[in-house]
């Protein structure tokens, strides 16, 4: 499924489902759509195997917070993995979710888990990123897209 408030409208309400892999689209924040506030198609329980937030820009966006809490509630089961055109943002973007995850640890979500139980690995250069170089705005930067990942995986207690 491909979710969130910027999908494009145009895909919204379309399905591609060739070789076992299903996609549909969904105009809806992601804390929303998990809390079933959108109608959704039939699927068998326990059907989102990931979750992939590409260059999501998670650290300019108090809007992510409450996605990102959901994400994390749900990374023992669901793997999690969010992608950063630069070293730069993707250490931005594991700081807003240190800092939801500590608010997760505080509100007693979990009481064995360590600062860093959440992350499968941290932040490092992706094999698989874009060759394709984008513009930025910082002189003689070269950007590419999902250069940098770092992956949640809350272990289930």
């Amino acid at each position: 499924r491909l979710v969130g408030p910027n999908v494009p409208a145009g895909l919204v309400g379309t399905a591609f489902d060739e070789g076992g892999v299903s996609i549909t689209a969904h105009r809806i924040p992601y804390e929303e759509y998990a809390a079933g506030v959108a109608p959704r198609e039939a699927a068998p329980e326990g059907a989102q195997r990931a979750a992939f937030c590409f260059n999501a820009g998670i650290w300019g966006y108090p809007s992510w917070e409450p996605a990102v809490a959901v994400l994390l509630r749900q990374s023992d089961r669901v793997p999690v993995v969010v992608t950063a055109y630069s070293p730069v943002e993707s250490d931005a973007d594991e700081e807003v979710v240190d800092r939801v995850a500590r608010a997760l640890l505080a509100e007693g979500l979990r009481k064995d888990a360590s600062d860093e139980a959440w992350y499968a690995w941290a932040s490092c250069g992706n094999p698989w990123a874009s060759r394709v170089p984008r513009p930025s705005s910082v002189r003689d930067e070269v950007l590419h897209s999902s250069q940098y990942c770092f992956a949640l995986r809350w272990p289930s207690v």
